[in-house]
This record gives C-alpha cells, structure tokens and sequence, in this order.
C-alpha cells in the first residue's frame, strides 16, 4: 500500500506510461468484488462468462490482478434489489 492507496506503485508506472485512464476510485479489486458481491469466485466467473455479470479489465497485458468497473458491478447488485450503503467521506 502506498499512500494509503491499494496498488498505488501500479498505479504510478500505468498513469506515466499512458496506459491507464480510468481513475481508481472507479474500480474495484477482485478482494473488493468479493465483498460486495456474495458468490464465489467459480459462481461469478460463470456469470461473466454468460455475460450476466459485467467484464473484468486488466490493466496491463498478462496481468493476473483484475478490477471491475464500480458503477458496473452497483448497478447489476441494485438490479438485483440489493441496497447500495454509501461509503463515508474520508474528506480528501
């Protein structure tokens, strides 16, 4: 963790490189996923592959680490009837 921000040196080489345009914030890990998302990894994979669930991103090719989009994956749990609790203001 740098600066307090999950994957923060990854995020440093992507955004000098000009690989990466989408900011953080509006992505989530896969640990995150899984903690707003019940199911297992297999149940989830599946949907995805079905295209009842939205797409992963890599950030870089060959990478292991994926992120889903946030609005993506909050907008098919509210779909769903599950309610969304807002995070708290860190007041940065």
């Amino acid at each position: 963790m740098v600066s307090g921000q999950p994957y923060g040196e990854i995020w440093r080489l992507l955004q000098r490189s000009g690989a990466v345009q989408v900011p953080k914030s509006l992505l989530i890990s896969k640990r995150e996923r899984r903690e707003l998302v019940p199911g297992s990894d297999s149940t989830i994979d599946r949907l995805e592959a079905r295209g009842e669930f939205p797409k992963r991103l890599t950030l870089t090719p060959g990478s292991r680490a994926v992120f889903w989009r946030r609005h993506e994956v909050e907008n098919w749990l509210r779909e769903r009837g599950v309610e969304i609790p807002i995070a708290p203001s860190t007041g940065a």
